[in-house]
């Protein structure tokens, strides 16, 4: 699998850069070399062998300074990027896009293009690309006054049936991830209410408003929110910062929840249903439960 992505992908980044032509210069024979990502050395050599150019590399460097190529468009090697999203689709990135696989990647320290990523993921899984291209997402309109005016909290249920229960929070401004947590339930006040008081402390601000539903998993979170409230002098102190209605109207945080099932937990799911359909799992068993959550739960987390 990993020799024949790398080979489509070399074959279709030489399609999409051109072959020199015989009488080609050596300004643009340094642009094709160096759009592949070779080492300077090899650059040199396929000059010297191929095109019997001889070039010292103090000239070489000059030629890309002169270029604009002195840094960009430098990218990881090819074979440690095609292994890396191999890596990260069998831990469970399987319906990511390729840009957010990019942003992904780029956090874990690879350089990569976004035109490279997309070819990986079109020669790895090309249905799978094209229904991705397809969607089209129409947005609703949403306003927030600043980071940290409005936060949104709720649960995510999809891996309930498993043991495994996600609460999260997310800036309705920024749309920054506060919080986001894989316990064994997120419908207990007091494990919500500390995964409240965990943010309260780390970011050491109180929010201007915060947005739940009616359930009573958030009964503390409403108490404590009002209680910091209270005291202060502007139009949304007290009850007033405190924002209650149906869960599928909390717009942010669902979008966060449809982001998750889209590029993580149908990993998840399905492994968990496979388990279950084979006769491993009984998800009628506590101590079945308790073995997902041993085993997987610091997992889950982790990513």
């Amino acid at each position: 699998m990993f020799q024949l992505v790398l080979a489509l992908l070399l074959f279709c980044k030489a399609s999409a850069i051109p072959y020199p032509d015989i009488d080609a210069s050596l300004d643009e024979l340094v642009v094709y070399y160096t759009s592949f990502s070779f080492t300077t050395k090899e650059v040199l050599g396929f000059l010297l062998n191929i095109h019997h150019i001889m070039l010292s590399e103090r000239s070489f460097y000059r030629i890309k300074k002169h270029l604009r190529l002195q840094k960009r468009g430098v990218e990881s090697a090819i074979a440690d990027i095609v292994t890396k999203i191999l890596h990260l689709r069998n831990a469970g990135y399987t319906n990511i896009g390729y840009r957010s696989l990019w942003n992904v990647l780029r956090c874990l320290g690879l350089r990569a293009s976004q035109h490279t990523v997309r070819l990986v993921l079109k020669a790895i899984d090309g249905d799978g690309a094209l229904r991705r291209q397809r969607h089209s997402l129409v947005r609703r309109r949403y306003t927030s006054n600043g980071p940290s005016f409005c936060i949104h909290i709720d649960g995510y249920d999809k891996l309930k049936p498993f043991g495994i229960s996600v609460h999260g929070g997310i800036d309705g401004f920024s749309r920054k991830i506060l919080c986001l947590k894989a316990t064994s339930s997120n419908k207990n006040p007091r494990i919500v209410a500390g995964h409240f008081l965990e943010y309260l402390k780390e970011s050491k601000k109180v929010p201007r408003e915060v947005r739940m539903d009616a359930g009573t998993e958030n009964v503390l979170v409403e108490r404590i929110q009002i209680a910091l409230r209270s005291f202060h002098a502007d139009t949304m102190a007290g009850h007033r910062s405190v924002s209650i209605g149906r869960s599928t109207a909390n717009q942010k945080i669902e979008m966060l929840w449809s982001f998750l099932m889209q590029n993580f937990t149908t990993f998840w799911r399905n492994l968990f249903k496979d388990m279950v359909d084979e006769g491993i799992l009984n998800n009628g068993d506590p101590v079945h439960l308790e073995c997902i959550r041993f085993c997987f739960l610091p997992l889950i987390q982790r990513h």
